[in-house]
């Protein structure tokens, strides 16, 4: 599974996102998927976010594309995505989770979107250094989102 995510952040904690997903494995099919992807969706909708998924291809290599929306101030941590942790109003550390992939490997990348025009939130590694893009989401590793 390879998943590759657009994400914006506002300063005020305001969120949107959009995510590709390529489903590869001999032995899924598209109700399988289909009924997995309603679970992971259930999640996100319980932990606060507003989701819409779209097919791409309906048949090997399986595409779909996931937009959304949402607060960091309000969502909780939806486990199978990420963890938050709040160390105060205006910096929240979060930890991105690869999906699990039985008997294949599983990758994920992160675009942070910056925009002129909008007062953005600043993500920091865990050194503490600003970063814009994670080629390669390690679920080990913290980071740090100053708002406002």
């Amino acid at each position: 599974m390879k998943q590759h995510d657009v994400i914006s952040i506002s300063s005020n904690g305001d969120v949107t996102f959009e995510s590709e997903v390529v489903i590869t494995g001999k032995d899924l099919n598209f109700n399988f998927i289909e009924e997995l992807n309603g679970e992971f969706i259930k999640e996100l909708v319980y932990a606060g976010w507003k989701v819409n998924k779209k097919w791409l291809s309906r048949k090997e290599p399986f595409k779909l594309l996931f937009s959304g929306s949402g607060n960091l101030k309000q969502v909780e941590s939806a486990d199978d995505f990420y963890n938050l942790n709040r160390t105060d109003k205006n910096k929240i550390q979060i930890r991105f989770r690869n999906a699990e992939s039985k008997g294949g490997k599983s990758s994920r990348t992160i675009v942070f979107q910056t925009s002129m025009l909008r007062n953005d939130a600043t993500v920091l590694d865990p050194d503490g250094k600003p970063v814009y893009e994670i080629k390669n989401v390690s679920d080990s590793k913290w980071y740090t989102i100053i708002l406002e």
